[in-house]
C-alpha cells in the first residue's frame, strides 16, 4: 500500500498570494529604478537594484514552485511487511520498522500539516536513514515528523498499522 502526500489548495493559494506580492515588490523596484531614475544614480545604484529586485522576484516564486513540484511528484509512505519506506523525490530516503511505532496521529498548525511518530522506549529496532544528512523533523511533540500528509493518509495508516 502507497500513502502521498497532497498539497491543500489553502496553502498553495495563499503561498501564490504572498510570493506574487513579494516579486510584484521586485518588478515594482526593477521598474521604478529603470525608468525613473537618472542615469548617473542607475550608475551608481543599478546592479545593486537590479540584483535586489532579482532576489525578491525568485523569493517570491521558489516556494510555490516547490509546491507544485512536490504536488507532480509527492512523497510517498510504502506499507511494506517489516516497516514503512518514506520516498521523497523518488529515492527512499527512511525505513521505518512497524515494530518501533508506537504511535502516529495527524498534526495540523497553520501552514504546517503531516504525519507525526512516537516510538517505543526502547527502540525493538532501528530506523534506518539511507543518506546520511537526513535530519529527521521534530514537531509538536513528536520524534519524527513527515510534512504534507492529510488526515485521510493518517487514518490509512493507522488502520493498516492496527491490521498488523
Amino acid at each position: 500500500m502507497k500513502i502521498r502526500s497532497s498539497i491543500k489548495s489553502a496553502l498553495k493559494k495563499r503561498v501564490l498570494f504572498k510570493g506574487t506580492l513579494l516579486a510584484g515588490i521586485g518588478v515594482c523596484i526593477l521598474f521604478y529604478s529603470g525608468t525613473m531614475l537618472p542615469a548617473e544614480k542607475l550608475q551608481e545604484w543599478g546592479l545593486g537594484l537590479f540584483l535586489l529586485s532579482f532576489l525578491l522576484i525568485a523569493m517570491g516564486m521558489l516556494p510555490y514552485r516547490r509546491l507544485t513540484q512536490l504536488e507532480m511528484v509527492p512523497n510517498e509512505i510504502i506499507f511494506e511487511d517489516e516497516g514503512l519506506l518514506y520516498v521523497q523525490k523518488q529515492q527512499t530516503l527512511l525505513w521505518i520498522p512497524l515494530q518501533s511505532i508506537d504511535k502516529c496521529w495527524y498534526v495540523e498548525k497553520g501552514d504546517r500539516y503531516g504525519i507525526a511518530f512516537v516510538f517505543k522506549k526502547p527502540r525493538p529496532a532501528q530506523i534506518v536513514k539511507y543518506h546520511k544528512k537526513i535530519k529527521l523533523q521534530k514537531w509538536e511533540g513528536s520524534e519524527l515528523f513527515l510534512p504534507y500528509f492529510t488526515q485521510r493518509s493518517v487514518k490509512e495508516l493507522n488502520e493498516s498499522l492496527i491490521g498488523n
